[in-house]
Formats: C-alpha cells, sequence, structure tokens
C-alpha cells in the first residue's frame, strides 16, 4: 500500500476506502476487519449484523473492489 494513500486515510481525504485496503490495515494492526469498521460507528450493546459482515467478507473474497477514482 502506498504510503500516499495511507496517508490519505489517516486525514480522512479518502473517505470510503474499498474493503480490501481496510482489511490489508486489519491484518498488519492485528485487528478484525469488524474492528475497524466499527470503531467509527456509534457505540452500541449491539454487534454488527453478522449478514453484512458475511457480505462484505464474500465480496473482499471474490476480488470485487470499488473502482479507483469513487469516493
Amino acid at each position: 500500500m502506498a504510503k500516499s494513500y495511507l496517508s490519505s486515510l489517516e486525514r480522512s481525504l479518502q473517505s470510503n476506502p474499498s474493503i480490501d485496503p481496510v482489511q490489508k490495515i486489519a491484518d498488519v494492526l492485528g485487528v478484525s476487519l469488524e474492528t475497524l469498521i466499527v470503531e467509527h460507528q456509534p457505540i452500541t450493546d449491539e454487534p454488527l449484523d453478522p449478514e453484512w459482515l458475511k457480505l462484505a467478507q464474500e465480496a473482499m473474497n471474490s476480488g470485487i473492489s470499488k473502482p479507483k477514482g469513487l469516493h
């Protein structure tokens, strides 16, 4: 992952990254993808919808990603 891309994520210039870079960051940090996704959500006692998590994981595993340049 390019340093410039990571920097744009840190500075919120890239506001909607595809799941693949987020998974790579989670792997490097040693946390789950869910941890990074939930971090910016309102704190609730309810876990993320398991069906949504399964759909996101299936999309990532199948190679689906957002076209470059879309926010």
